[in-house]
């Protein structure tokens, strides 16, 4: 299946499964639509590919409210279309109203699979902001185009009273589980400890501590701080830069790190919320993560690194390499191949599978001849 064909079926199975949304096309072109709320602007989202990315487009409805309020604010700064990058996002103003897009390759496929959720409502509430940051900028001053523009309901809705402090909703997560954690709410931040199969840190510790902070109004930060701490003399930086830099490309969303004055790493990811809600799930999904990624990578690559067997490690870096090169071959020739087959007139395909039918037949003659 083409990278396309995977993302429209990904949006297609999570508008089936989740509340607020519906699937408006078939699977295979997956239009999917997130319905309005008081917090937030409707939105249709869709797969669009473009050479070897595929690019998640949500976008407003076509809809008087959004198309004049964009074409207003265009002519209010004089712009024809109007696009920013934002994280892993682009916003875009047009003619057509407002959208916010995110990129998939193949590489970042498993990392965007497995977040998809808390991507999807990112994505969706970056257009809220986008309306509402737009139609803030009209009332500032009088529009440059005829009339005046019409604000979307939802913009005058506070809805801020509603939105539970994300402290409370990671406390509560965490006490779900049953977590035995330490809160700083001083330095505003949860601390903890799991202790883990695979991996074992500098100390010989499988003891993997994980820190949750929400000092920054914007956003909450799961991180796992001195995950490793190399010895930069035993273990020469580009080998420990080599392998993070293996790590960081093949999940996009996970941000890792390394200090060369000491040769701490450590990996976090964060949650947007900008005037959002946090939800435990979306805490649990990345916890999980984080857990299942350590233990892998361990076993993939830092043992090794850790170990100071620069020689291995530096094979152990090409073969990864060299499977990903091989997967990519495969996957092209894949999607060359079924770019064929569609390319087949009915009769064509109706030929071929009766002369490998006619093959298999055969091959099951000659079996029953030969006995045991």
């Amino acid at each position: 299946m083409d990278l396309i064909s995977r993302v429209s079926h990904l949006l297609a199975e999570f508008a089936q499964q989740n509340d607020g949304w519906s699937l408006t096309s078939d699977a295979h072109s997956a239009v999917i639509t997130f319905g309005e709320t008081d917090s937030r602007h409707p939105a249709l989202l869709s797969a669009v590919q473009n050479q070897d990315i595929v690019t998640v487009v949500a976008h407003t409805p076509n809809e008087e409210r959004y198309t004049k309020l964009a074409n207003d604010w265009l002519a209010k700064f004089g712009e024809e279309d109007a696009t920013a990058e934002k994280g892993v996002f682009s916003t875009r103003i047009s003619s057509g109203g407002f959208a916010v897009t995110c990129d998939v390759n193949d590489q970042s496929f498993d990392a965007y699979q497995t977040q998809l959720k808390e991507v999807l409502e990112r994505q969706v509430q970056e257009l809220t902001v986008l309306v509402q940051q737009s139609f803030k900028e009209m009332s500032e001053g009088k529009p440059a185009s005829t009339g005046e523009s019409a604000a979307p309901a939802v913009t005058q809705t506070d809805s801020s009273s509603a939105v539970v402090p994300p402290e409370t909703v990671i406390k509560e997560y965490l006490d779900s589980k049953d977590y035995k954690y330490e809160h700083n709410t001083e330095r505003k931040l949860f601390r903890f400890n799991f202790k883990m199969d695979n991996y074992v840190d500098h100390n010989d510790s499988h003891s993997l501590q994980i820190f949750i902070r929400y000092d920054d109004p914007g956003l909450v930060r799961i991180e796992t701080p001195m995950m490793y701490l190399f010895d930069l003399k035993k273990v020469p930086y580009d080998v420990v830069a080599s392998a993070i830099v293996w790590f960081q490309f093949r999940y996009k969303f996970l941000s890792m790190s390394l200090d060369p004055s000491d040769g701490e790493c450590k990996i976090s990811i964060d949650i947007p919320l900008m005037e959002g809600q946090l939800h435990g799930s979306q805490v649990g999904r990345i916890i999980n993560f984080i857990l299942q990624f350590v233990e892998d990578a361990h076993q993939q690559l830092f043992n090794t690194v850790l170990s100071g067997d620069v020689e291995q490690a530096r094979k152990q870096v090409k073969s990864l390499l060299d499977d990903y090169n091989e997967e990519v071959l495969a996957k092209r020739w894949v999607n060359n191949l079924e770019d064929q087959i569609k390319g087949l007139t009915a009769e064509q395909r109706e030929e071929i599978e009766a002369h490998i039918r006619s093959l298999s037949d055969k091959g099951d003659e000659n079996s029953d001849k030969q006995g045991i």
